[in-house]
């Protein structure tokens, strides 16, 4: 070994921050003077191992890089199964690694499947900061290998296999042919193997940009921490699954073969790449906070996952359709879990894109979507309220403030919505929409199929520049709805329009001012309409305020009509339906139109001086 005093070693003190005194008292290795030679064309591994171990050995722990090129073989030959497995630079416990700003750890280029150009495995207590790791990408040989190793997808920048206390801070990695940095456990859970987790990792301060598959990737782990690092073209040009951080351990026939768990990804900032910003696949105790993307963030099939506070902003359309995207539940769990709050989406065709079960969205702001602000589809037990959502415009998609298909128990509350062209779509049971505001508008609330509660919504229509105004609220097919307490302000078409066989019930709601000749028309099944009150005011003609067309035993009770209009109006036509009940409704300057077999109970009319 090349021989070293104290006073030789001292040579190559530097200040490091965030050390404590007995640190302080510690001399700083210089791998300099090992015989490293920082050229960019001599291999250094072996003599960066070497100063490695012998500074382990002498109770030291900081090693200093100072400015140069250093070539690493970042390739393990004995193991053909593991060849990123203790390869490169080996980090023991203990030990600080500091680089100068322009020291750069080069991959020396190679033809395997995967590589590591820093390995930190089951090991403790490790910091790597500062300094340059520049990988193989552009002059990799990618020969023709066996399927499952042929997209040579693990060459990474860093590989942390199963260590603990890991800091990586400030490092630049930049082309690795898989992942700029991987986190994972050391063995997989299953019998007769030991599993080790990654645990209290953290990432900080970082720029990782252009890897090939995933900038970071998170597998098996407890405890991670990324923050204030720069992401960026993950995946571009590259192999799935291309995302700036993915969260994603591996499993096999519904068995965890890894568990992400517990992972903080907070005030990063993730742009220019192929797929997703940050996937959330199945991790377990994830907070992704503070970041700003370009691409989508999701929540995948995990569990127990909160999404707060992210400036989600689409250039040019995106990369992907949703700004917060989701898969479902994970085999094995009841729920999700998940809590979507104070997130700016722009631009995206969708802004979240909802599934699986109990996800909580709230004070979100949702703008410039093609689609829906807020898709519900095969979820339940979903709750999004006080959200603002604005500017969705594409008349071709009928940009929708909120679709929801194939789905149970949602609740869509105290949201403010304008400027779109459809407030809602529903396809599914038991959906409450209460107490939002709608404002500018074509179409309304539309249920096509289940059921669907419509309480105590602001609706102020005033149509569209670019389509006519449609229905307020329209129930059609078989499906059920229950419209209470609403009111209806400047529409332009029927305030209420239904063709269901199913029920309905219409109670409690004020119909503003109009000049429409129909305020409410409904078709089929055996409707409820009851304590209303209706303004009108057409100048010319007879309006009509509620029309009952081919039902059967349809209950008109308690309404209050109004009528401004020059003409007498007609309150309530059931010609073409017939067994209506028809009792205790008040008729100001408007009449009765009924057929034969109607029963009329105590409604008063009254004809007020015109």
């Amino acid at each position: 070994m090349h021989r070293m005093t104290r006073e030789h070693v001292r040579k190559g003190v530097i200040r490091l921050g965030e050390l404590n005194e007995a640190d302080l008292k510690k001399p700083v290795v210089n791998v300099l003077d090992f015989g490293v030679i920082a050229d960019g064309k001599t291999d250094c591994t072996a003599k960066l191992n070497e100063c490695l171990e012998w500074t382990k050995a002498q109770g030291y722990s900081h090693i200093w890089l100072p400015s140069g090129t250093y070539l690493i073989d970042a390739v393990y030959r004995g193991d053909p199964f593991f060849p990123f497995r203790g390869a490169g630079i080996r980090v023991p416990s203990h030990i600080c690694i500091e680089m100068a700003s322009d020291a750069v750890i080069k991959v020396k280029p190679n033809d395997s499947w995967g590589y590591a150009a820093f390995y930190i495995g089951k090991v403790e207590h490790v910091t790597i900061r500062g300094g340059r790791i520049e990988g193989d990408r552009h002059e990799h040989v990618y020969k023709p290998l066996p399927a499952e190793r042929r997209t040579h997808e693990w060459g990474f920048g860093i590989c942390i296999e199963g260590a603990s206390h890991v800091e990586v801070n400030h490092v630049q990695i930049k082309n690795c042919t898989g992942d700029g940095i991987i986190v994972s456990p050391h063995g997989l859970l299953t019998e007769g193997e030991p599993y080790s987790p990654a645990a209290s990792i953290e990432i900080s301060g970082c720029t990782i940009t252009d890897s090939r598959r995933n900038n970071i990737s998170i597998t098996g782990c407890d405890g991670v921490i990324v923050e204030d690092c720069l992401l960026e073209r993950a995946g571009v040009n590259g192999v799935e699954p291309r995302m700036g951080i993915d969260i994603e351990g591996y499993g096999e026939n519904a068995v965890n073969m890894e568990e992400p768990l517990n992972i903080q990804i907070r005030n990063n900032i993730v742009r220019g790449g192929a797929a997703s910003s940050i996937y959330n696949f199945n991790g377990y105790g994830v907070i992704i906070e503070g970041n700003h993307t370009d691409s989508s963030i999701s929540y995948g099939f995990s569990t127990e996952t909160i999404i707060a506070n992210n400036m989600i902003r689409a250039v040019g359309g995106g990369v992907t359709k949703a700004g917060i995207t989701s898969l479902g539940v994970s085999l094995g769990q009841t729920e999700n879990n998940v809590v979507i709050i104070g997130n700016m989406i722009e631009g995206f065709e969708k802004g979240i894109d909802v599934r699986g079960d109990s996800v909580h969205i709230t004070g979100n702001k949702i703008s410039l979507f093609e689609d829906a602000a807020v898709s519900v589809y095969m979820a339940n037990r979903i709750l999004i309220e006080g959200n603002h959502i604005e500017s969705g415009t594409n008349t071709g998609k009928r940009s929708a403030s909120l679709r929801i298909y194939q789905s149970d128990s949602v609740v869509f509350s105290n949201n403010t919505v304008y400027s779109v062209i459809d407030a809602a779509v529903v396809r599914g049971t038991n959906i409450l929409i209460q107490h939002n505001q709608f404002k500018e508008f074509s179409r309304g609330i539309w249920v096509q199929e289940g059921e669907a509660g419509i309480n105590g919504n602001h609706f102020i229509q005033e149509g569209h520049p670019e389509l006519d105004s449609s229905y307020t609220i329209s129930v059609t097919g078989n499906a059920k709805a229950f419209i209470w307490q609403n009111r209806f302000k400047h529409y332009q078409n029927y305030a209420v329009y239904s063709s269901t066989t199913g029920a309905l019930e219409i109670k409690d709601n004020s119909f503003e001012e109009t000049s429409l000749y129909v305020v409410m028309y409904i078709k089929n099944g055996s409707p409820q309409i009851g304590d209303n009150r209706f303004y009108l005011n057409r100048s010319i003609g007879q309006p009509t305020a509620i029309f009952i067309d081919q039902a059967a035993s349809a209950r008109v009770l308690r309404n209050n009509i109004i009528n401004l209009s020059p003409q007498k109006a007609i309150a309530v036509r059931t010609a073409n339906s017939t067994h209506s009940v028809i009792a205790h409704n008040m008729l100001e300057r408007s009449q009765l139109v009924t057929h034969t077999t109607d029963r009329l109970i105590g409604n008063i009319e009254i004809d007020t001086p015109s």
